[in-house]
């Protein structure tokens, strides 16, 4: 796996370069993630082109100073950024390193107990010591988001942008231990809609949108529920922008949509129709372990999206008769997955 990803090999992980001279703006970035629901859980800039840090895979390390590893290498990359034309009017273009987060499973605490970075290096760069170090880690809850949990190295990861941009083109290794006995990490690294295979989660490499097209009262085996129609579509600016340079799918289909929503709902959601059809689909599901309501097997083609189409289903009850019940507060946070393989799984707003 050669490719500088983002989200690498499994599960979401973000790199966080932060400045306090230039971004200090209530937050770490000028682009604020404002979705409660949203990883990564902070009021940081979600968008790959804004910054060049990236994660490539190494590999496995067994055995080495008593722990068997996951290794990663963080190095910089500018291709397909906006770091390339305009860095010195980007404040993440040149901004220091600070941390690594991991959205992990919650029910995997105990996986993790170490982090080892800049693994076999001791190297002085202007000044600043690059060594080797071993440090305890954890898994922790997220406040205020059911079903969240961050994994997060801090401890001896600050550096200077210049001393990162030193080691390139190799980068700095990062690496994180696995107990025996406990999840494998694709269980521990899967993201919060339920996948551990995709290449993008970035909103401008995948053009498709969900939007709420009506909810109408219906009356259903004799009780009240009601009918929601979503639209589901190729969003024409999105489309216009859309970048592949990250591993985007800028003109494929769509297989799934994913529903962060209240999981006192299953049970209460009936087969749906899609694109505007009569046609019946059972082909939706709950997630096993957090509360997210999969639409998949949709097989809708790039040209379909364009047209726009519908998916509709019927909320009954007994635990949910409203949409409101099934998305309720700030709504449900959304998540597309192109066809055929779910190489593309952004996170594109939420519906309420």
């Amino acid at each position: 796996m050669s490719k500088l990803l983002l989200v690498a090999l499994f599960g979401a992980i973000a790199v966080v370069a932060t400045s306090a001279e230039v971004l200090n703006l209530n937050g770490r970035s000028l682009l604020n993630n404002d979705d409660p629901n949203a990883f990564p859980y902070c009021k940081c800039t979600y968008r790959q082109r804004r910054s060049p840090y990236r994660l490539k895979y190494v590999g496995a390390e067994n055995n080495y100073k008593g722990n068997d590893w996951l290794c990663y290498s963080i190095v910089l990359d500018t291709t397909g950024t906006v770091c390339q034309t305009v860095p010195l009017t980007e404040p993440c273009c040149s901004a220091d390193l600070y941390k690594i987060e991991f959205d992990v499973k919650p029910s995997c605490k105990g996986t993790v107990t170490r982090a080892m970075v800049f693994k076999g290096i001791d190297r002085t760069v202007g000044g600043v010591r690059v060594l080797e170090s071993i440090s305890t880690v954890g898994i922790d809850d997220v406040t205020g988001v059911p079903g969240a949990a961050i994994l997060r190295i801090v401890k001896d990861l600050a550096l200077p942008y210049s001393v990162v941009a030193s080691f390139l083109p190799n980068g700095l290794p990062v690496c994180i231990n696995r107990v025996p006995g406990s999840c494998t990490f694709p269980e521990l690294f899967m993201d919060v809609n339920g996948t551990a295979s995709c290449v993008s989660r970035s909103p401008s490499s995948y053009p498709w949108r969900v939007t709420v097209a009506n909810v109408s009262a219906v009356t259903i085996s004799g009780g009240a529920g009601e009918r929601v129609c979503l639209k589901i579509s190729v969003d024409n600016a999105a489309a216009a922008t859309c970048n592949n340079g990250l591993g985007g799918c800028c003109s494929d289909g769509l297989e799934k949509v994913e529903l962060f929503a209240n999981g006192k709902c299953k049970g209460s959601i009936l087969p749906f129709t899609l694109s505007n059809t009569a046609e019946i689909r059972s082909s939706f599901s709950w997630d096993s372990t957090r509360p997210v309501l999969k639409f998949t097997r949709l097989g809708l083609t790039y040209a379909q999206g364009v047209a726009g189409g519908s998916l509709c289903f019927n909320i009954k009850g007994a635990g949910c008769t409203k949409f409101a019940d099934l998305c309720p507060g700030r709504g449900c946070t959304v998540a597309v997955f192109n066809n055929p393989d779910n190489t593309c799984c952004p996170r594109v707003g939420t519906i309420a």
